[in-house]
């Protein structure tokens, strides 16, 4: 991993994605540096069976931000999709209003058809930024193949002109 961070480093890239160890995670940061640093939807795997959802976003948010230079925190709000977390990721949007911590960043199921819910729902709470892959599967004449996974300009292009105008609009 600390080779592939100096390899992206020569090439110019402007972020890498990883998380959970957290003593692990603040090596990779420090190797990183100065590029932009998001903690993947690891963050959605820990769950605990005792506590709460939402406490154990809180927990692991909080250690998250003893993490220096994680700039973003991707996140469904530890459910499938953002839709489907919408109630935990405006409590961790407003929580990280209150701290200097990463940025909350919504991800899983954006597109043309969610994302209007998702801006709706998650500005009045502090959204600032959205994640998507933006992607679909495509069938290959290949007996057995998954496909090939290919970016959805289209797609793209659609949410960000709702982004776009309902952010204008606001």
């Amino acid at each position: 991993m600390l080779e592939d961070i100096g390899l992206f480093k020569t090439l110019g890239i402007a972020g890498v994605v990883f998380g959970v160890d957290v003593p692990h995670t603040q090596m990779l940061v420090d190797a990183a540096l100065p590029m932009q640093v998001c903690f993947h939807r690891a963050v959605d795997m820990t769950r605990s069976a005792v506590e709460g959802l939402l406490a154990n976003s809180f927990v692991l948010l909080t250690a998250i931000c003893t993490i220096r230079g994680i700039t973003r925190v991707l996140t469904s709000g530890q459910s499938t999709s953002a839709l489907a977390g919408l109630h935990v990721l405006q409590k961790l949007l407003q929580r990280s209003q209150t701290s200097d911590g990463p940025v909350i960043l919504p991800g899983a199921g954006i597109n043309p058809r969610s994302i209007r819910r998702v801006l709706d729902d998650l500005l009045p709470y502090g959204l600032r930024e959205v994640h998507m892959s933006g992607g679909r599967w495509i069938e290959t004449s290949v007996e057995n193949d998954w496909g090939i996974w290919l970016t959805d300009g289209v797609a793209i292009r659609e949410v960000r002109s709702i982004v776009d105008n309902s952010v204008s609009l606001a």
